[in-house]
């Protein structure tokens, strides 16, 4: 099953999934990380560049650390671009980012994979392939910061924030078997593995979200850390299968 977010409702939460802050999900600047997701969408909005958030974290309207980002806006010079992101989490300015060029949101199913490789490089593969590649900043004090693990949607922009700023960040498609790694996954590792279900034992994984509960209020992190998710809103649960659905 997948969790697809509707379009967001003025005065009202969006549909998105909120993971608690956890040591096994926080990095420091040396550290290795992998986050990958399957994605589809065709989103697209009006006027200059609007990001949309399908995995990230952010703490409100402060340092955002990590992110998979969707870039959309008909005005925007990145319209259709996947970025990925790590900020210093002591601060909103120093950061790290790659971009792959689009379009993404074509409305066909696409496997992401932001690597980092601690203070070296930081990578996007998507479908598989290494598609941008940037040098770190050594100066990061910190990739992390006490904000929840957010699919779907800025936390910032959910519920307590105002109906055009909830439209900022929310991203509207399907996501799926969404997963986070304290390792930097090799381009062979990522191909090995994108297209099969994990059993969340693998070494080096630390949180596996897959949807697969078909309802309900919460989404079951399928590794031994727990890190279970928080269901917000009334999202639609549709059974998929990708990468072949058209």
């Amino acid at each position: 099953m997948i969790l697809i977010p509707r379009q967001p409702r003025s005065g009202s939460a969006d549909d998105a999934v909120i993971i608690r802050d956890s040591p096994s999900l926080k990095f420091e600047t040396a550290d290795a990380f992998t986050v990958e997701c399957w994605f589809r969408t065709r989103q697209q909005a009006p006027g200059p560049c609007r990001w949309r958030l399908p995995v990230g974290t952010w703490n409100g309207f402060g340092p955002y650390p990590y992110e998979a980002q969707l870039w959309v806006g008909d005005e925007c010079w990145a319209e259709g671009y996947m970025s990925f992101e790590s900020f210093d989490g002591r601060d909103e300015v120093g950061f790290d980012s790659a971009y792959v060029r689009g379009p993404w949101n074509d409305g066909r199913w696409h496997h992401f994979a932001g690597v980092r490789d601690g203070t070296n490089t930081q990578s996007i593969f998507m479908d598989g392939d290494l598609r941008a590649r940037v040098a770190c900043d050594p100066d990061r004090q910190s990739i992390h910061n006490a904000a929840p693990i957010t699919i779907g949607g800025y936390v910032g922009y959910l519920a307590s924030e105002t109906a055009s700023r909830t439209y900022v960040g929310s991203y509207q498609g399907s996501i799926d078997e969404v997963r986070i790694w304290n390792v930097a996954s090799t381009g062979r590792e990522i191909r090995a593995d994108m297209n099969s279900g994990l059993a969340g034992s693998e070494a080096g994984l630390v949180g596996l979200w897959n949807f697969d509960e078909g309802g309900g209020p919460v989404v079951l992190d399928s590794t031994v850390g727990d890190n279970d998710g928080t269901v917000l809103s009334a999202p639609q649960w549709v059974e998929a299968t990708w990468p072949a659905e058209p």
